[in-house]
């Protein structure tokens, strides 16, 4: 059995809706959350259900004194990253580890939301 080239996969990341908790604090954000729930909005709020373990992120057009800047992947990919690092110390949620989570839509809220916990 000889050898076998492996093709990368380009293009979109299935519309997968995740985001990955960096170790450094950053909140990476799935093309599929920012296409399906968050549109158009350069800045989002972060927020945070202690009783629930659950971090809401709340898409919003203009900046404000609660708002964190969405910005593009640094390496040219599709996702979107926020500064996250305060927030979570703020929370009391340690990050040992760089770790997916899955979001889902909260309608009654208007925000994406994820489980901590």
């Amino acid at each position: 059995m000889g050898f076998k080239t492996y093709f990368p996969q380009r293009g979109p990341s299935s519309g997968k809706t995740t985001v990955r908790i960096l170790r450094n604090g950053d909140l990476s954000i799935s093309p599929g959350v920012r296409n399906r729930w968050l549109g158009k909005a350069g800045f989002v709020e972060l927020l945070y259900d202690r009783q629930g373990g659950k971090v809401g992120i709340r898409p919003r057009v203009r900046a404000t004194r609660a708002t964190y800047k969405l910005r593009p992947s640094p390496q040219g990919g599709r996702r979107f990253y926020v500064s996250g690092a305060q927030f979570l110390d703020a929370c009391g949620i340690k990050i040992r580890k760089a770790r997916n989570h899955e979001a889902q839509w909260n309608e009654q809220e208007k925000l994406v939301e994820f489980s901590v916990k």
